[in-house]
């Protein structure tokens, strides 16, 4: 295998030898694959401390938490998707609170998908509520 030739002496001593090129590489995947602390502890911290701005669509803030999520998941940290699904309503702000007073409310457990579906509805009863006032000061001047 011509990727022996080219990885350090050191490394390339520490691998079995494999008759394929695909045993070879699972094997140095699955022991030198590269896991840098400072990365897992940023996507980690941004995972804990990240709250929605409420300036950007709500389905991005969720997204941007699953991105950090299954980064943190990829270098091995193992967080369980229950986690995922309780921060989610925890980095809302209070304008949020009837969401999670009902999903904390109901025996059943939500997907990730209608937790993303539920709450990014409620976010478009929200704008509406906000929009409705305007709505009647600008006919009733109008009149």
């Amino acid at each position: 295998m011509a990727m022996k030739y080219t990885m350090d002496k050191s490394i390339k001593e520490c691998v079995p030898k494999t008759e394929r090129a695909k045993g070879f590489l699972e094997y140095v995947k699955a022991n030198y694959t590269k896991t840098d602390k400072a990365e897992m502890a940023t996507n980690l911290k941004l995972l804990i401390t990240i709250v929605y701005d409420g300036v950007s669509r709500v389905r991005d803030h969720i997204i941007k938490l699953k991105h950090y999520f299954n980064k943190a998941n990829e270098m091995k940290v193992e967080l369980s998707e229950k986690l995922l699904k309780w921060m989610i309503p925890e980095s809302l702000p209070t304008s949020f609170d009837v969401v999670k007073l009902t999903y904390n409310a109901l025996k059943e457990e939500w997907t990730l998908e209608e937790l993303m579906s539920i709450v990014v509805q409620h976010e478009v009863s929200l704008k509406k509520m906000r929009l409705t006032p305007l709505l009647l000061l600008l006919t009733m001047g109008a009149m």
